[in-house]
């Protein structure tokens, strides 16, 4: 049980960080342009979001300039890891 409230916390503070960028970016959509206006940038928070979600992944590894580890040279590494898993 105590492992499951970090990370239920976690998920729920991006929850929160999703919800308030969307309702920023309703909030100024709402004041620069009424309803219409609201609705595309909301839309526009929402997919910026999901693909946050779908490709920050590879996006940090290709910040930090990560490449895939042959087996030929660290073999010691290699059965490490196939351990663990």
């Amino acid at each position: 049980m105590r492992r499951i409230l970090p990370v239920l916390a976690n998920v729920l503070k991006a929850w929160a960080l999703v919800l308030g960028a969307c309702a920023f970016l309703g909030a100024i959509g709402f004041a620069a342009g009424g309803y219409r206006l609201l609705s595309i940038l909301v839309f526009c928070a929402l997919l910026l979001a999901g693909g946050a979600y779908w490709y920050s992944d590879r996006v940090a590894l290709g910040l930090v300039g990560a490449r895939e580890l042959p087996l030929g040279e660290a073999p010691a590494l290699h059965s490490t890891v196939e351990r663990l898993a």
